[in-house]
């Protein structure tokens, strides 16, 4: 500048390009930080779906463990099941025989493993509760208690008579009906084609 120049206009030259250069250096940071600030949002909302995404695959392995723990536990109750059914009815058919008449008397060790065959049904299905479908748990326990009948039947004897040998028939195919009622429902609660045969549990 001329030297004719003030003093305070050299000044304020001086003061003007001073605040231009810090003007530009605080909005060059107050960008800067934006872009930081939206850099570092995307990235905290990337971690957050990453999160939601990763719980979510867990929520539903845990579902399907779950699931797959519940099917094995009703499989195997409902095998315990069928397998005490079928002891009892291997215990029925050797004390009322198909054809010949029954005993006036049950021999105190027949009646002594029908009885323990009809407490070893009443132990599996009072195991149902927690894990059978409401009509499921109805109908085990209908089964049991009509199995109950028909055991104070043939442990009161008198199967001689063809009257009572023939009630105690009758009884024993109701249970058939009953057990194959049973065997519709547990079917469909283990996702089996209804007409498939089930295994004989050994």
């Amino acid at each position: 500048m001329s030297s004719g120049t003030p003093v305070w206009v050299v000044l304020a030259v001086a003061a003007l390009g001073v605040l231009g250069t810090l003007a530009a250096a605080v909005i060059t940071q107050v960008l800067s930080g934006r872009r930081e600030a939206r850099q570092w949002e995307r990235q905290r909302e990337h971690e957050r779906e990453r999160w939601d995404r990763e719980r979510d695959e867990r929520r539903e392995q845990w579902e399907r463990e779950d699931h797959a723990r519940w099917h094995q536990e009703r499989l195997a109750l409902y095998a315990e099941l069928l397998k005490r059914i079928e002891e009892w009815e291997g215990v029925v058919s050797q004390v009322l025989p198909v054809t010949n008449p029954g005993p006036v008397e049950v021999p105190e060790e027949d009646q002594r493993r029908l009885g323990e065959a009809l407490s070893a049904v009443a132990v599996a299905d009072s195991k149902l509760g927690l894990f059978a479908s409401k009509e499921t748990d109805t109908a085990a326990s209908r089964f049991f208690t009509d199995a109950a009948l028909l055991h104070a039947r043939l442990s009161a004897g008198g199967l001689d008579d063809p009257q009572r040998r023939w009630q105690a028939g009758f009884e024993q195919r109701a249970l058939a009906d009953r057990k194959s009622e049973l065997l519709t429902l547990i079917r469909r609660d283990l996702g089996m084609p209804p007409g498939l045969e089930t295994r004989k549990v050994s």
